[in-house]
């Protein structure tokens, strides 16, 4: 009995043994299996790291190629080699070893920024341009030159780039033909033809001045002085025109918000960006190497395939308008970025990460632990998504509101971020607004749908307002022209001097001042239907009729006013406060109105129409500016390869971003 229970034991110790020892196995080969999950993981980030890191040191050094052999990341190592492709690409290879585990990153890279590359020495961003190019001794060359002499090895652009083959016809009509081998280039001369590119000169101005190193504040610069050089370059900045001359020589970025006009022995290595209109030689030597942006003040930069065959513009974004866009990097009414008609340009989707014109990366950097915030999201639909450490936030619908709530923190703690895009899909769910109003308002942004980014400590980094632009009536402060819904007229009640706004295209609106306000034409299936007690007195679309007074045409001193506001220079009015004496059933009449009622309507229709085809006067838009470039003297245009990508490189205002993954 004893022997039985001593063999019994024995063998339930065997059990019990041989059991732990197969958990303690299982155990351990789990162990291990964490262990190599973990090394995986992390020699996969060192090696993302390494491209990362290579990225850096490519932006900020362009000809810097050697990579490194072995450098310790994270308790392991990263090896980087990197190798040409061409002037654009380059291919990355990042090994990431942790732990004895290894994994390889295969990249492409490309070169990027506002302006990697230029379509001819000189590049004419305008709708119309009037070309007054008088003498044979200018040069304008589109073939790669050396700063100072010589030829460079870059393939040769245009010598004038110009928007429109219109604008082709005009410049070499233009041209004697003793002038016409002065433009050479890509192509026979003379070197003009229409660019490929869709140049938004304005915006590229509007980017770069944010980091100028010196702002021209008088109007006209003579004398010996240097602004850079190509082993120093500068960004130098004038809000308005300006003349320049003498012997002013310099070296990187010229941006003239105005006129410019050069003379003397005016000498510039790199870019030279005039945005007022006017772009004048008027005597003397000027040498330019590099390339020359013109544009006029308030051109969009639309290319032709975003006009028909009349001319006029087509909208190739969301329907019925467009929208603008703004970025802030604080509470502020200056924006560092503004872009008119967004979705007519660039389409209706927004890849914030990475767009540079967006900013994102340069504002918010390698900020980690990101809060992501939506205000007024029910001024926005169609589709938002953000990847960053596995997160996956990707939302469609009829609006962007969450839980009913229209400001909501969309998502919080976001590191390595990968993807970032909004895309809209509905104009007219969006807030109607001008640029200034937006700007302005500080704290509301005009209740337009605004995309807020803060950092870990809860600072606001980023901010991006979206909107859709609408017109404003040429003296009408209180009423905007909304293309939808139901717009009213804008003289208040007290505003007798003014006129009232338009109303929605739409229908619904009313034209005139309310009460005792001015007076604006409606229409009846535009701008809202009249009111047949109102008072005629101002001609408008279709003469119909607002509520309310108006202001007469026929203006003099007298200060005599109806109850309705209208004054009355003859001060014979009846109850309705109208000037003529023969009153209808409609209002009343001018005794000095054409009976021929059809002719003066087709009168202020047209007259309409070309109100309408005025250029908007918010800052950004308009879309048929004329651009004059007069010539005189002896001046020479030479595209320079070297002298731009050294300027872009030493300014730092190229990147290099991944543009694909190899297995």
């Amino acid at each position: 009995m004893g022997r039985m229970v001593i063999v019994l034991v024995v063998s339930m110790g065997v059990v019990f043994s041989t059991g732990n020892l197969n958990m303690m196995t299982n155990d351990l080969a789990a162990t291990e299996n964490a262990v190599e999950a973990y090394s995986k993981t992390l020699a996969q980030n060192i090696a993302n790291s390494g491209v990362e890191l290579a990225l850096s040191k490519m932006t900020l050094d362009p000809k810097w190629k050697a990579g490194w052999g072995s450098k310790v990341m994270a308790q392991g190592y990263n090896k980087v080699l990197i190798l040409p492709v061409d002037d654009e690409h380059k291919r990355v290879y990042s090994v990431g070893v942790f732990n004895r585990i290894r994994h390889i990153v295969k990249a492409l890279v490309q070169k990027q920024g506002p302006l990697t590359y230029v379509e001819g020495a000189i590049t004419i961003a305008s709708d119309k341009t009037q070309f007054d190019i008088n003498g044979n001794a200018y040069r304008v060359d589109g073939k790669d030159n050396q700063p100072g002499g010589g030829m460079g090895t870059g393939a040769p652009v245009l010598g004038i780039a110009v928007r429109t083959s219109g604008m082709v016809s005009s410049l070499v009509n233009s041209l004697s033909e003793q002038q016409k081998d002065n433009i050479t280039g890509r192509t026979s001369a003379p070197s003009i033809a229409k660019y490929k590119k869709n140049w938004d000169v304005n915006g590229i101005a509007a980017l770069w001045k944010q980091r100028a190193t010196r702002t021209l504040t008088g109007t006209k610069y003579t004398g010996n002085t240097t602004y850079g050089t190509l082993s120093n370059p500068e960004i130098v900045y004038s809000d308005h025109s300006i003349e320049i001359g003498g012997n002013i020589r310099g070296a990187g970025i010229l941006i003239v918000e105005g006129d410019l006009t050069l003379h003397g022995n005016f000498y510039w290595e790199g870019i030279v960006i005039s945005t007022g209109g006017t772009f004048m030689v008027s005597s003397g030597n000027p040498r330019i190497y590099g390339a020359v942006l013109i544009t006029g003040e308030g051109d969009d930069g639309m290319d032709e395939e975003f006009v028909d065959s009349n001319g006029d513009p087509t909208d190739p974004g969301l329907p019925g308008g467009h929208f603008d866009v703004d970025i802030f990097d604080r509470p502020t009414t200056k924006e560092l970025f503004h872009q008119h008609q967004w979705d007519d340009k660039y389409g209706p989707t927004l890849d914030i990460l990475n767009d540079h014109l967006l900013l994102f990366r340069r504002i918010v950097g390698s900020k980690q632990n990101l809060t992501v915030r939506f205000r007024h999201a029910d001024k926005a639909s169609g589709r938002y998504q953000i990847i960053a450490d596995g997160q996956n936030i990707d939302v469609s619908g009829s609006d962007f509101t969450r839980n009913g709530s229209s400001d909501f923190f969309v998502a919080t703690g976001l590191s390595n971020i990968t993807r970032f895009k909004i895309t809209l899909d509905n104009l007219a769910i969006m807030r109607g607004t001008q640029p200034k109003v937006v700007q302005n308002d500080v704290s509301l942004r005009d209740n337009s749908f605004t995309v807020f980014v803060y950092d870990q400590f809860g600072n606001f980094v980023w901010e991006m307002p979206l909107y859709h632009h609408i017109k404003k009536d040429k003296g009408d402060k209180d009423s905007d022209d909304d293309d939808s819904g139901h717009g009213m007229g804008g003289g208040s009640n007290d505003d007798n001097d003014k006129c009232g706004g338009k109303g929605g295209k739409k229908g619904g609106g009313m034209g005139g001042g309310m009460g005792r306000g001015g007076s604006h034409h409606g229409k009846m299936d535009h701008s809202g239907g009249s009111d047949p007690n109102g008072c005629c007195c101002c001609k408008g679309m279709h003469e119909s009729k607002g509520m309310g007074g108006c202001k007469d045409k026929d203006k003099d001193k007298d200060k005599d006013k109806d109850k309705d506001g209208c004054k009355d220079k003859d001060k014979d009015k009846d109850k309705d406060g109208c000037k003529d004496k023969d009153k209808d059933k409609d209002g009343c009449k001018d005794k000095d109105k054409d009976k021929d009622k059809d002719k003066d309507k087709d009168k202020d229709k047209d007259k309409d129409k070309d109100k309408d085809k005025d250029k908007d006067e918010e800052e950004g838009s308009g879309s048929d500016t004329e651009t004059t470039i007069r010539i005189n003297g002896n001046p020479g245009f030479y595209y320079s390869q070297t002298a731009i990508n050294t300027v872009l490189e030493k300014l730092n205002l190229v990147e290099w971003k991944i543009v694909k993954y190899y297995e």
